[in-house]
């Protein structure tokens, strides 16, 4: 019977109880554990031991992921580089290149450290950008700030490197942070019963909701031809000014698309888990004010962009809502909407523009109360 073969990637000497753990653990679950110190590891010959441990990446169907407070051996080909691989971020590289699902588990202290650097180094170029009035190469800012950043172990110099890596996945990119490997197996347990459960769902659904997507599918495929048939049997001489009914149908629809994600993101930008950043503003926003509310907007990426948020507060002048009352909790709009948010303002046409600074503006005027509305308590 073939089962589940699940890679586990960390450094050795610091994590072997934990090691030795997940390695009975996995057992214990049916699958089959492939960890290099028990043997379970092909090594060719003809090849370097570390490139062996890659290699069998390809053969496995899942990936687990560890990092501790140790980079641990350096891959045997960067050892003359000044900012090296460890074997295990070449384990991880490889991982992302075959494509294997994977879990990836950070010691919670070391996280603090590493998010603690992030905000700091987040500041700290902000504050060079207003300094200077222009962008900086994110590199060559970081090459700086780390000669005088106050490391908690030398190690960390890599393993923040490692980490940012991590960050940056589009999908597949969930972090659980451990201090004990119960928190990791806890975390496994829930995991591996809702991919069991999906894959159960999906096999039920598919098979309850074929018909119905079939048909549906097949509707819009047999609209779609017979629009097409229609514009053949037309003169070769007619207005090709008047859009076709079948560019018609398909305008529709990626207007929708586009409408949905405009109400998506604008959702970002004034709430969080449903509950608004905004209290109260004392000043009623016009069209105007609006877009000046998105050149602002488009400024501040450029301040933030080693952030992972941009507090509200930095983007509304007084003159623009008067007085703002926020609440600081939940304050900072995820970057990456304010970011999509204007990239795709300015793939709008002027009119489509309007529509989207009339319906930011509506939104914040829900928010427009006088000094006067205090309650008297």
């Amino acid at each position: 019977m073939a089962i589940p073969r699940i890679f586990v990637s960390s450094t050795c000497y610091d994590l072997q109880e934990v090691r030795f753990q997940l390695r009975h653990f996995i057992s214990e679950f049916g699958f089959d554990p492939v960890m290099s110190e028990f043997g379970d590891i092909f090594f060719d010959l003809k090849l370097h031991v570390q490139d062996a441990c890659k290699n069998e990446i390809e053969k496995t169907d899942l990936f687990i992921l560890i990092i501790g407070n140790s980079y641990g051996s350096i891959y045997h080909t960067h050892k003359e580089q000044p900012a090296p691989d460890s074997v295990t971020l070449q384990e991880f590289k490889k991982c992302l290149d075959v494509g294997i699902p994977k879990y990836i588990f950070i010691n919670k202290f070391l996280k603090h450290d590493f998010d603690n650097y992030r905000r700091t180094k987040a500041i700290s170029y902000a504050a060079a950008f207003e300094r200077l009035n222009k962008e900086i190469p994110e590199s060559e800012f970081t090459n700086e700030y780390n000669k005088t950043y106050p490391f908690p172990q030398e190690s960390y110099r890599h393993i923040f490197k490692f980490l940012e890596l991590t960050e940056s996945l589009n999908k597949n990119n969930a972090l659980y942070t451990f201090e004990s490997f119960d928190e990791i197996k806890e975390a496994l347990k829930k995991q591996w019963a809702a991919l069991f459960y999906t894959a159960l769902r999906s096999e039920r659904s598919s098979k309850i909701l074929s018909n119905e997507e079939i048909n549906e599918k097949l509707s819009k495929i047999e609209s779609h031809i017979e629009m097409i048939a229609k514009e053949f049997e037309k003169k070769p001489g007619r207005d090709k000014k008047n859009p076709s009914p079948l560019s018609e149908e398909i305008h529709k629809e990626q207007a929708h698309k586009l409408q949905e994600k405009v109400s998506f993101l604008l959702d970002s930008f004034f709430l969080e888990n449903g509950e608004s950043r905004i209290a109260r503003i004392t000043k009623k926003t016009s069209t105007e004010e609006a877009i000046k509310a998105f050149d602002q907007i488009k400024e501040l990426l450029k301040k933030f962009k080693l952030s992972k948020t941009i507090p509200i507060e930095e983007i509304f002048h007084p003159e623009i809502i008067g007085r703002m009352e926020y609440f600081p909790s939940i304050s900072g709009i995820p970057y990456a909407s304010l970011q999509s948010l204007i990239s795709i303002k300015e793939s709008l046409e002027a009119d489509e523009q309007n529509a989207l600074y009339t319906e930011f503006t509506r939104r914040l005027n829900y928010y427009q109360k006088d000094l006067d509305d205090e309650l008297p308590f």
